[in-house]
């Protein structure tokens, strides 16, 4: 026991060290990113009486939240006794999350989620969000069992505007110090692993610099628009409709300080993006893959891999997810083609004859043409198209059990488009503990680091499924709980 107390003080000394040192750059508490948790949890930390320095590598405020749903959902929110319903509980909604997360959450952080998630609606209804007609409602995933979702009357920017007016009044009152368009390229770690401040990057002049504090938050984002590490964690072949900022910034620092990670190989990508040359990393353009009339979806070998009819979103994602490289071929001909809307979504067939001209759709006169032109097997195409004509004739798909079989394959031309998923939002992170503090890869608390937001990792919480309003909701309980510790932390060790 002596001898942990050495090293206690030890690493407090240089802490204290360090923070003295910086002299200008020193400050309680650091939030990386101003998304909409970031601004929450720069909010809390400054209201329970911590200077903060809220970074961020762009030139806007309020991440990806600007452009989201809006949708947040919790127990026991004001809105919801308005609403005459009495009887929802934490208890309740954590049956919820492990019956529409399949138990692949983590148990003590989604309990703290649910007992505080009623609380962080009703956080943001006294901010001030307008939530419209304020009555709950259900999520357009597997419903909850009571209505316990709730609409910003504008969206995610409905909250990020409210939110933007907050961090200006504290930056007035000199609470917050607001530093736009500067990157964090890294945690600044003591002798003991503890986190102890950051190296900055101003984006325009590349001047650097470091930031002594007595703990960090980071309230990064997701790693969508970083098709690397979706390529590591997730997928061989994807496209990313994700905003450019969200390029993992916070994963590969927690990944240089030592953090243990969960669900990272959970992603929940989008079915269909149709990969454009002169787009090689963006999602652009999808084709229909909802019941779309006749078509088939093949993989490279030819083989069809679902009953691409009555499919839940889920089961659709999973066709793109586990197809060999994530390439998953449409099949379709002239006799589909010419009794049905654009197979491109939201365009007409004049957009199809652009793709066929530019060398994105490909044509030919035979199934076995079409194979080589796309890529595919030929004999493995030739197989499955001879025996879904063969279901199409006796009304039956003995393979997957498809309830429409309107159209064979038989009239040519016959048309092939190559497909991946598309990603938008990650699902994995570092592992925490319920007071946000990151933690390594043994389960101990790495001191002076706190985390929130897509970075926490919506699988860690809701488990490995589509839970209503999940994200929004994430951003501001695990930015408070953040912001509160954080802030506790750093005056406690000043």
């Amino acid at each position: 026991m002596r001898d942990l107390n050495i090293i206690i003080t030890l690493c407090l000394a240089i802490v204290i060290s360090f923070a003295g040192s910086a002299e200008a750059n020193d400050t309680d508490v650091i939030v990386v990113g101003a998304g909409m948790s970031g601004m929450v949890a720069a909010i809390e930390a400054a209201d329970y009486g911590a200077d903060v320095v809220l970074f961020e590598k762009t030139s806007r405020l309020g991440g990806t939240a600007v452009v989201a749903g809006g949708s947040i959902s919790g127990a026991n929110a004001l809105m919801q006794y308005e609403a005459g319903i009495t009887d929802d509980s934490a208890e309740r909604f954590y049956a919820d999350i492990y019956r529409l997360g399949r138990g692949e959450h983590d148990p003590e952080l989604a309990w703290k989620h649910v007992e505080e998630a009623g609380l962080a609606v009703d956080y943001m209804d006294k901010m001030g969000v307008d939530f419209g007609d304020r009555e709950p409602g259900n999520t357009a995933y597997d419903p909850f069992d009571v209505d316990r979702q709730y609409m910003a009357a504008d969206g995610g920017a409905g909250y990020t505007s409210v939110l933007e007016e907050e961090v200006a009044a504290r930056v007035e009152r000199g609470h917050i110090d607001l530093r736009m368009q500067t990157k964090v390229t890294g945690l600044i770690q003591d002798e003991c692993g503890g986190v102890v401040g950051v190296n900055v990057e101003d984006v325009e002049s590349g001047d650097t610099a470091e930031y002594a504090s007595g703990a960090v938050i980071l309230a990064t984002g997701g790693y969508a628009a970083n098709l690397d590490l979706v390529k590591r964690y997730n997928f061989d072949n994807a496209r990313t409709a994700a905003l450019p900022h969200a390029t993992g910034d916070g994963f590969e620092m927690a990944e240089e300080i030592g953090a243990g990670f969960a669900n990272m190989d959970y992603l929940p990508a989008y079915p269909g993006s149709i990969p454009l040359p002169e787009s090689p990393e963006r999602h652009e353009l999808s084709a229909e893959v909802e019941d779309y009339p006749g078509a088939i979806w093949v993989d490279k070998y030819g083989r069809r891999m679902s009953s691409e009819h009555d499919l839940t979103t889920g089961e659709r994602q999973a066709v793109w997810a586990e197809a060999p490289a994530n390439k998953v071929f449409i099949i379709l001909d002239e006799g589909i083609r010419s009794d049905n809307a654009s197979i491109i979504a939201g365009h007409d067939w004049e957009r199809f004859e652009e793709l066929l001209d530019g060398g994105v759709v490909k044509s030919a006169d035979t199934v076995e043409e079409l194979a080589e032109a796309l890529g595919v097997d030929v004999s493995g195409l030739h197989d499955t198209v001879d025996a879904y004509n063969q279901f199409v004739e006796q009304g039956e798909d003995e393979d997957f059990g498809r309830s429409e079989l309107e159209y064979k394959l038989e009239n040519p031309p016959f048309y092939g488009i190559k497909t991946y998923p598309f990603v938008l939002l990650t699902k994995g992170g570092p592992t925490m503990n319920t007071n946000a503090q990151i933690l390594d890869e043994h389960g101990r608390v790495i001191p002076g680091v706190y985390q929130t937001g897509e970075l926490v990792g919506g699988a860690n919480i809701g488990g490995q499924g589509s839970v209503g309003g999940l994200a929004h909701t994430i951003n501001v309980v695990w930015s408070r709980i953040s912001g509160q510790h954080g802030a506790a932390y750093a005056q406690q060790n000043r």
